[in-house]
């Protein structure tokens, strides 16, 4: 099973965001590292993000971790 989330950040729906996810997952709700080394591990992602309002799919029998970060232009 899956999960699709709506996000909404409070803010301009004109400014950028990054999405940096954590996910720790393995192949089945009952997997561990006990038996098989890396049978559960963390995978990263990073999202662009065009507006303050998006979606996110989480993965089955995962534990996801979100960091959303405002894009600041230099000068």
């Amino acid at each position: 099973i899956t999960a699709s989330v709506a996000i909404k950040v409070d803010g301009s729906s004109k400014v950028r965001y990054e999405t940096n996810m954590w996910v720790l997952n393995g192949p089945d709700i009952l997997a561990t590292n006990e038996d098989k080394e890396r049978n559960v591990f963390i995978t990263h992602h990073k999202l662009p993000v065009q507006s303050s309002s998006f979606r996110l799919t989480f993965e089955p029998h995962s534990l996801t971790a979100i960091e959303i970060v405002r894009e600041t232009k230099n000068g």
